[in-house]
């Protein structure tokens, strides 16, 4: 190890939670912990362009763009909001935007008591498209999984949870226009 790297904490992948958007019966969204997630992992997919000038002997290469993918699988529990949204999605053969969410990541090494009850932490929301992929892979249980890909640019955002949800659903701090305006892209 480095010096002085055995004095500091590992982030563990349990401080990076994620919240799935949640389509109200009235057209409203709530954001509901993304649980029972057995894989969660989240691909830069970097694009790159390459040159290579007369006068140099290797190739210089820059980043041009990403196109984040999140590769997902879960184990199926009734009743969980997260979990049915995707069911929904996945089991109604949902296309287009009817098959966009967004997904807010908070970091809870940022998470503080703000106010009486209240936590506020420091997240990153996008809009993702779900594209399932397989479900019923396993006798044990109801499985799915698939890959949720980029639509739309990544936003850093400021969440809300009341100390006794236990950071089961979250609230957005921010304007919740620009929110809305995600889902649309």
């Amino acid at each position: 190890m480095g010096v002085g790297i055995d004095q500091l904490e590992v982030k563990k992948r349990s401080e990076k939670l994620s919240f799935l958007e949640v389509q109200t019966s009235n057209g409203e969204s709530e954001y509901y912990r993304m649980e029972a997630f057995t894989n969660l992992e989240f691909s830069q997919n970097t694009e790159e362009s390459s040159v290579q000038f007369v006068d140099e002997d290797t190739k210089r290469t820059r980043v041009v763009g990403h196109s984040e993918s999140v590769d997902y699988e879960f184990v199926h529990y009734i009743g969980q909001p997260a979990l049915e949204e995707l069911v929904k999605i996945t089991e109604g053969e949902m296309v287009g935007k009817a098959a966009v969410r967004n997904i807010v990541t908070v970091d809870m090494t940022t998470a503080n008591l703000s106010t009486g009850n209240d936590y506020t932490a420091k997240a990153t929301i996008r809009p993702y498209s779900v594209v399932p992929s397989s479900n019923g892979g396993s006798t044990e249980h109801m499985s799915y999984s698939g890959t949720f890909k980029a639509n739309g640019t990544k936003k850093n955002i400021t969440v809300g949870c009341n100390k006794d949800n236990e950071w089961q659903k979250i609230t957005i701090q921010t304007n919740s226009t620009s929110v809305s305006a995600l889902s649309e892209g």
